[in-house]
């Protein structure tokens, strides 16, 4: 489901014409959803404590993802940089 996020999240806004800055932005805030806030309404409303499992596995799914993609483009960036000849 994140993996989805992300992807949609990046796709969507380079079909738009957002530049690339911009769709990397978009796709990290797509993919890493509030799952925090779905631990605390699982422990408010159900009394058993593991119902709130599925949220806490999903808040690490999404911040290993999210840190995977952030450092995986910014690695890309500088590869880039180095790359181009430098004006001057």
């Amino acid at each position: 489901l994140h993996l989805g996020g992300f992807l949609l999240g990046y796709f969507v806004p380079r079909l738009l014409g957002y530049p690339e800055a911009i769709s990397r932005t978009v796709s990290i805030e797509t993919g890493m959803q509030n799952s925090a806030l779905g631990v605390v309404l699982a422990t408010r409303n159900f009394a058993d404590p593991l119902t709130a499992l599925p949220c806490a596995i999903s808040a690490t799914c999404h911040s290993v993802l999210g840190s995977s993609f952030a450092a995986f483009w910014r690695l890309g960036g500088r590869k880039k940089a180095a790359k181009e000849p430098s004006r001057g």
